[in-house]
């Protein structure tokens, strides 16, 4: 799936992260000392106006699920293994991640921080040797939706986002760089994408290039693989986004995705995310209100899905 620009960048709006040096003092209880030269009353105003902000702030943040232990060892997993898994490997995960998503819905989803980063041999075989990929924030999404898994793999695989999810792009420009007709033949289980893609958010207009994947995990049997098929989405960025603002940083983000229908006509999305982000004080990806933000407009992005679903698009 196209990342969502919705979910591009979060404003951290938790004390924990936002706040200036003496804020976070207020916050402890301690008292900011005026300068000299009468700034008494100022300083009096300042330590008003920051415990509002606090109390202000505070309200904004939203507690996080803690990721179900399947999903902290699975979706690292099916990140780095993403190519050289078999299909049964694929299915045996697919059986162990059902335990963790019974009481899901679209209107409770789980959703939170993903401790498991991953590491330099989760992506040494994309040859992505320039970076660091611990120092990029994981999250998760844990959802359903309503949409089969035939008519899902004609949303994933369609080449036009901008399409089926308007007014998220400036530009939206995408090509298969392997064969469509193939793997719609089951000759291949992988079909791969090159994406080249401008949003603007705000202030902010960014340009980025995206490498996709998807693959297709046939039914094992009923034994091995009791919900059916499955698809496995992959998307990584193989250098950082540029911003028209140098200052702006959006340094890694890989991501990967497992859907297969959880009953007839209902979809489990099980969703793994790694992005490093530094927009500036403000904005960055290593903070919980970034992974709350993200997560929950990633909730959105599914019922965007599933609104494309009843639709009949693509």
């Amino acid at each position: 799936m196209a990342l969502p620009v919705v979910a591009y960048w979060a404003y951290d709006a938790c004390p924990r992260s936002v706040l200036p040096s003496a804020a976070r003092q207020v916050a402890r209880g301690a008292r900011l000392r005026p300068e000299a030269g009468g700034l008494e009353k100022w300083g009096a105003h300042m330590v008003r106006w920051i415990s509002a902000l606090i109390l202000t702030l505070s309200a904004a943040c939203t507690s996080l699920d803690t990721a179900p232990a399947q999903l902290e060892d699975l979706l690292p997993w099916a990140f780095a293994h993403y190519e050289s898994a078999s299909d049964g490997e694929f299915a045996a995960a697919i059986v162990n991640l059902s335990a963790a998503a019974t009481a899901v819905s679209i209107d409770n989803p789980l959703r939170g921080e993903l401790h498991h980063r991953l590491d330099y041999p989760d992506i040494n075989y994309l040859h992505l040797n320039d970076r660091n990929p611990q120092n990029a924030q994981g999250l998760y999404l844990l959802n359903t939706f309503h949409c089969t898994l035939t008519q899902l793999e004609k949303v994933l695989k369609f080449r036009d986002q901008g399409y089926l999810y308007p007014d998220q792009y400036n530009l939206y420009q995408s090509n298969f760089t392997s064969s469509e007709a193939d793997y719609m033949a089951r000759k291949t289980s992988f079909l791969y994408w090159s994406t080249y893609l401008s949003a603007t958010k705000g202030l902010w207009t960014m340009n980025e290039t995206l490498v996709g994947a998807l693959r297709f995990i046939p039914d094992q049997g009923a034994t091995k693989s009791p919900h059916g098929a499955a698809l496995i989405a992959r998307t990584y960025m193989p250098e950082p986004a540029h911003f028209e603002d140098a200052d702006k940083l959006w340094l890694q983000d890989y991501q990967v995705e497992i859907y297969y229908e959880q009953e007839p006509g209902r979809i489990l999305h099980a969703y793994g995310m790694w992005r490093q982000v530094d927009l500036g004080a403000f904005f960055h990806s290593d903070s919980d209100s970034f992974v709350d933000n993200v997560s929950s407009a990633l909730v959105d992005w599914d019922k965007m899905t599933e609104s494309d679903c009843a639709a009949g698009k693509p």
